[in-house]
């Protein structure tokens, strides 16, 4: 069962979940570390002696995280895969 609680300060209704851990974390935290991640793999683009897998590596660290998202409360929407998944179309992994 879920629980509700209604804010009467601006009337928004916050919906409870069980297993969600409520945190302090918003969306534009999310989407501002998703960013982060695809901008570091885009810079180590361009340095030649990096490997694929340390190419890699802010976008897999990225897609880590948002496989938990959910547990925090805030739902996995296309705007934080978009990016993520330019990123990995920019190293040329298509499957990903």
């Amino acid at each position: 069962d879920s629980s509700t609680t209604n804010n009467n300060n601006n009337n928004n209704l916050v919906v409870v979940l069980p297993g969600v851990v409520k945190s302090g974390v918003t969306d534009n935290m999310v989407l501002s570390l998703v960013k982060s991640c695809v901008r570091g793999c885009k810079a180590l683009q361009k340095d030649d002696t990096q490997t694929l897998e340390q190419r890699r590596a802010p976008l897999d660290a990225a897609a880590k995280i948002l496989t938990d998202i959910e547990q925090h409360g805030l739902p996995l929407v296309p705007r934080y895969l978009n990016p993520l998944a330019a990123g990995y179309q920019s190293l040329g992994l298509y499957n990903e």
